[in-house]
């Protein structure tokens, strides 16, 4: 890809926010981007708690169940970077606009 000025879209990444029908929506989205929804991490008002507080979800809750949505990420995404053969979720390359 070099000069290419194109990057690849590995899936998307979706943080809960409450609202109607958000996870067919996201999925939905993902399906016309011709890619696959890599996460949805759900909502949890201990991310509200720990920011005023300058701290991570980690810091101030390591037993949360919020807390383990990030490694669980970091997995998927790991596994993306790293995989050898297609398969999985489908990586699209994609022009920046």
């Amino acid at each position: 890809m070099r000069n290419s000025g194109g990057v690849r879209l590995g899936g998307l990444f979706c943080n809960e926010r409450k609202a109607d029908k958000e996870l067919e929506l996201t999925e939905s989205r993902a399906t016309m981007l011709d890619t696959g929804l890599i996460h949805f991490a759900p909502r949890d008002n201990i991310v509200q708690r720990a920011g005023p507080r300058r701290m991570t979800v980690i810091e101030y809750s390591t037993y949360s169940s919020q807390t383990g949505q990030y490694p669980a990420l970091a997995e998927k995404l790991h596994y993306i970077s790293t995989r050898q053969e297609p398969g999985g979720l489908h990586v699209r390359k994609t022009r920046m606009r």
